[in-house]
């Protein structure tokens, strides 16, 4: 199914329009992560991109995902071990193409300035990488205020629930959703504590029935990662509010 494209993403519970969200930048087309990965995902139309926002050891937030940086970067090492200062000079483009030779890991501010300057909405996922969250909740906000950044152009969720739960206290007012592997059997429970505004599981793992479930209870319903459009056809009958796919070009109208 091809959907038409609207930049509502975290509006709120009430929010039955479809979309697609850009994985990581839209992972198929340029280095995940990167300022790249979103210019890309502008050309295309394309309004939200998720990202993976983690925090290094000297307190900076950068836009990255894995627990090494061996795989998206020429560096070696753990990502919570890393100051910016040792992340600045690497290229994170050659690995995935030599066009995107010297390509950096942008950090939060960057990113929410290369969004700004698009016209893209940002869907967060806040990462921990053994550290505690509490330091990485507090930059993730500050950040967000100095940027100002509409909250309503944002999206922040979180495998870690007790993360969405400390982005409440802190600031209430940003759309948050929480992430399942696998849509845990109290997750309405868990939802209603945080005060989420939407649910987003492993499209591998969750049925109509589940979609139908989420949508029922007043949240907005999203699957990840879905690159083939055939994989969630059945899921939108069911009231699926939104794909995140590494491809949006295959689920985006002519």
């Amino acid at each position: 199914m091809q959907i038409e494209q609207d930049g509502n993403f975290g509006a709120g519970p009430t929010l039955g329009n479809s979309h697609v969200i850009a994985h990581r930048g839209g992972a198929a087309n340029a280095p995940e992560n990167t300022l790249a990965a979103f210019r890309e995902t502008a050309r295309l139309g394309v309004t939200w991109v998720e990202v993976d926002v983690s925090l290094l050891r000297d307190g900076t937030a950068v836009l990255f995902h894995d627990d090494t940086i061996e795989r998206c970067t020429n560096g070696r090492g753990r990502i919570l071990d890393c100051t910016f200062a040792d992340l600045e000079p690497l290229d994170a483009g050659s690995w995935f193409a030599p066009e995107f030779a010297g390509e950096r890991v942008p950090t939060l501010a960057q990113a929410l300035a290369e969004a700004e300057m698009l016209g893209l909405s940002l869907n967060f996922e806040l990462k921990l990488h053994g550290q505690e969250g509490e330091a990485l909740v507090d930059t993730f906000v500050a950040g967000l205020s100095d940027s100002g950044i509409a909250p309503e152009r944002t999206f922040v969720s979180s495998f870690d629930h007790g993360l969405i739960a400390n982005l409440h206290r802190l600031c209430p007012e940003l759309p948050r959703g929480l992430l399942f592997k696998k849509l845990a059997r109290r997750w309405q429970e868990t939802a209603e504590q945080c005060e989420v505004s939407g649910i987003v599981a492993n499209h591998q793992r969750v049925g109509a029935a589940e979609i139908a479930s989420i949508r029922s209870a007043g949240y907005n319903a999203y699957v990840y990662t879905v690159n083939d459009p055939a994989h969630a056809a059945a899921l939108w009958d069911a009231g699926l509010t939104g794909v995140i796919t590494d491809r949006p070009q295959g689920f985006l109208a002519p």
